[in-house]
């Protein structure tokens, strides 16, 4: 089935894949400048990379998990101030091929509905944008020594249940109340700003670089 839906993806595009498992960053990184001067560096691998019709690039990552978390995707870039993947990908693959990129997706490839099997968005202006905004609150907040621990939503079974959500063995409700006390904290109020950004699409402006429909 998602063989199926890949090639459909593709056939959308007009793209074929010109590159797997796509490693940048050992021998050059990706460098990409902050508005204060600094440079971030990067280095990872890309799973997919394919060529559209048009001769831009899209680019592939591929889960094998529930797309749940990721359901916010187009109508939010960068939900709670993460999900970086797919600009760092869109802009080594631009980088490191010459040429932009067009789209970013994250592909699943589990046993999902095909409206989720892509969900992802055209990288444009403000999705470079808005991701050097996320990069730059994150530097603040490292810089600044602010490292939370950010328990589960409440409403969500795994705040429970999931070994790995509770720190040192504590009931996330007891990690939450430990939030709350500190919430006044300035460099608490560092993290809380960061997950609280605006990091929606401007439904007005930049509708892509080429103009083109969202393929998903």
């Amino acid at each position: 089935e998602f063989l199926v839906a890949d090639s459909a993806f593709r056939a959308r595009l007009g793209s074929r894949p010109i590159a797997s498992e796509h490693r940048f960053g050992d021998a050059e990184a990706l460098r990409i400048p902050l508005t204060d001067g600094r440079t971030l560096r990067f280095r990872g691998s890309i799973d997919r990379v394919d060529e559209a019709a048009d001769g831009k690039l899209v680019v592939v990552d591929a889960k094998t998990g529930s797309p749940k978390r990721y359901e916010k995707l187009p109508t939010e870039f960068f939900p709670d101030g993460s999900y970086l993947q797919l600009p760092v990908y869109a802009l080594a693959a631009a980088t490191f091929h010459g040429r932009p990129a067009r789209h970013a997706t994250y592909a699943f490839a589990g046993d999902v509905k095909d409206s989720h099997r892509h969900l992802g968005y055209d990288v444009t202006l403000t999705v470079e944008a808005l991701f050097l905004e996320v990069i730059e609150s994150i530097v603040r907040g490292i810089e600044a020594g602010s490292f939370p621990h950010l328990p589960p939503d409440a409403n969500r079974p795994e705040a429970y249940r999931c070994p790995h959500c509770s720190p040192d063995g504590l009931d996330a409700r007891r990690a939450r109340t430990a939030r709350a006390r500190k919430e006044a904290d300035p460099i608490l109020a560092l993290h809380t700003d960061h997950r609280t950004m605006d990091h929606e699409p401007d439904q007005g402006a930049d509708p892509g670089r080429d103009g083109g429909e969202d393929p998903t």
